[in-house]
Formats: C-alpha cells, sequence, structure tokens
C-alpha cells in the first residue's frame, strides 16, 4: 500500500512538471521570422489561440488527476482503515481461544490427577478391607477357642463339685466356679461387642468404596467431555484466521451444555 502511494506521488509530480514547462513555453514570447511578418499577424493570433486551448485543457486535466488522485488515497485509506480493524478483531479472537484451550487443558490436568489420587485412595481402602477381613477371621478363631475353653473348665468342675464330699471345699470349688463362669462370660461379650462394631465398620467402608467408583465414572466422563472440546477448539483453529466469533461462541456453548447434560 505504501508502495502504490508514493507511485501516485512521483505520477502527479511528473505530472506537474509536465503542466509548469508548458506554462513556460506558452507563457515565452515567440520570435517573429519573416514568413510571419508577410501573413500580417494572422498567425500569430491562432498561435495564441491554439496554446490557450492547449493551456486550458492541460490544466482541466490536471484538476481531473487531482481529484482522481484525492479519490484514489480516500479510497486506499478506508480500505487499510478496514484492513486493520479486522486485523484487531482477529487477534482479540485468537487470544480468547488460546485462553480457553488453556483453561481446558488446565482443567483436564487437574481432573487427571484428581483420577490418580482417588485410584490411590480406592486401592488403600481396599487393603484397609483385606486387612480387616483377615482380624475378623482371627478374632473369630480366638472366640472359639475360648468358648472350647469354657466348656472345658466348667465339665471340669462340674466333675470336681460332684466327687468333692467336704462342704467348705464345695463352697469354694462353687465360688471359683461361678468367678470363672462370670469371667469368661465378660469376655466373651467383649468380644461379641468388638465383632459387631467391626462389622458396622467393614459395612461404611464397602459404601464409601461404592460411592468413589460413582464419583470415578462421573469424572472419567468429565474428562471425556473435555477431551472432546479441546479436540473440536484444536480443529477449529486451524481453519481461516478470519473465523466468525458468533461461530465460536455457539461451539463453545453446545459444549457446555454437552458437559450439564
Amino acid at each position: 500500500m505504501k508502495r502504490s502511494s508514493l507511485h501516485h506521488e512521483n505520477t502527479f509530480e511528473r505530472e506537474r512538471e509536465r503542466d509548469f514547462f508548458s506554462n513556460i513555453l506558452v507563457s515565452c514570447p515567440r520570435k517573429k521570422y519573416p514568413q510571419d511578418l508577410d501573413m500580417g499577424g494572422c498567425t500569430s493570433k491562432q498561435e495564441r489561440r491554439s496554446m490557450r486551448s492547449v493551456k486550458e485543457t492541460s490544466t482541466e486535466k490536471s484538476r481531473e488527476r487531482r481529484i482522481m488522485r484525492r479519490e484514489m488515497d480516500e479510497r486506499e485509506k478506508l480500505l487499510f482503515d478496514q484492513l486493520r480493524e479486522a486485523e484487531r478483531e482477529w487477534r482479540k479472537e485468537r487470544k480468547k481461544l488460546r485462553e480457553e484451550v488453556k483453561r481446558l487443558r488446565k482443567k483436564v490436568e487437574e481432573r487427571e490427577e484428581a483420577k490418580a489420587t482417588t485410584t490411590e485412595e480406592r486401592e488403600y481402602w481396599k487393603w484397609v478391607i483385606e486387612e480387616m477381613c483377615v482380624e475378623r477371621a482371627v478374632r473369630d478363631e480366638a472366640v472359639e477357642k475360648w468358648k472350647q475353653l469354657y466348656l472345658a473348665i466348667k465339665n471340669e468342675l462340674d466333675h470336681l463339685i460332684i466327687h468333692t464330699t467336704s462342704s467348705s471345699g464345695e463352697a469354694i470349688m462353687q465360688r471359683t466356679l461361678e468367678e470363672e463362669e462370670e469371667e469368661a462370660y465378660k469376655t466373651m461379650e467383649e468380644l461379641r461387642d468388638e465383632v459387631r462394631v467391626k462389622e458396622g465398620t467393614i459395612e461404611t467402608l464397602k459404601e464409601k468404596i461404592a460411592l468413589m467408583d460413582r464419583q470415578k465414572y462421573e469424572k472419567e466422563r468429565e474428562i471425556d467431555i473435555l477431551r472432546q472440546s479441546l479436540r473440536i477448539l484444536g480443529s477449529k483453529k486451524n481453519k481461516k484466521k478470519g473465523a466468525s466469533f458468533a461461530s465460536l461462541n455457539l461451539l463453545i456453548l453446545k459444549t457446555k451444555c454437552v458437559e450439564c447434560t
């Protein structure tokens, strides 16, 4: 555009120089030759008339050229302003696209990190449940042993009571038996309470794992939607630079609607 304006300026300068020298030639008096004197001055009048008409014609042409040049300059200036405005809009749109892509990429990275953390927590709670199941089996085995021991002690005490003839000895044995029975009963009740507490904890952990599985499924679905949005934005970015900003807003709105559903 600068070269075009420079070319017009050079052309205009050459035309001005040509008009200037033609005016000088018209204004300079012509030398009279004998043949001019013989014709009685008719030739000089015709020459003056022709030179005057040439001067008027050149002046009119110069005026028309100036008008045309002014119109061309105004048209070029308007076109340049429109082009600069379009470039400014395109830069704004490209900046917004880059910011949107960065935001979506950051969101996807956060979701992937959350997904990895959720997987680690799920593995940890699985290990805790397995350990609690093993501990519960050990507790059940210990309770069974205590029951067998209690029955053996009771049978032995009954046998001693039957074969004891002394009343004092019988009272002592009876008291000892009652104390041992009471202690064994307390121990069994404590073990049962502990087993019930462990069972409640296991049920709570199972519910928590089920909830974590549902959250994991929802997060994976959201991550897939965000990846699709990134692919769509990438394909839109590689198209023409003068794409309409309204179509981009419509695409983002559709993506958000899909994410909400």
